[in-house]
């Protein structure tokens, strides 16, 4: 097992990259969703937005074979 001072450091690691994400992230969202909103409108960057989830949510829990690759889904003949 690990010791205790990896531990603790790897937890102190994943904190500050948290941080520094939300960090970023809070620079970053607000200029891009006004910006959305100003030239689609506000249902239209909802829109987008769910789009955007949907797509990473079906590439997320596409099958997979045992190598890890995406399966063709099975067509209807």
């Amino acid at each position: 097992m690990h010791d205790r001072s990896t531990v603790i450091l790897a937890w102190l690691a994943f904190t500050v990259v948290m941080l520094v994400i939300g960090w970023v992230l809070k620079l970053v969202v607000p200029p891009a969703h006004d910006w959305a909103v100003a030239s689609i409108g506000r249902t239209g960057a909802w829109a987008v937005f769910l789009a955007v989830i949907l797509a990473c949510a079906v590439f997320g829990y596409w099958p997979r074979d045992a190598a890890g690759r995406m399966r063709r889904l099975p067509t209807l003949r």
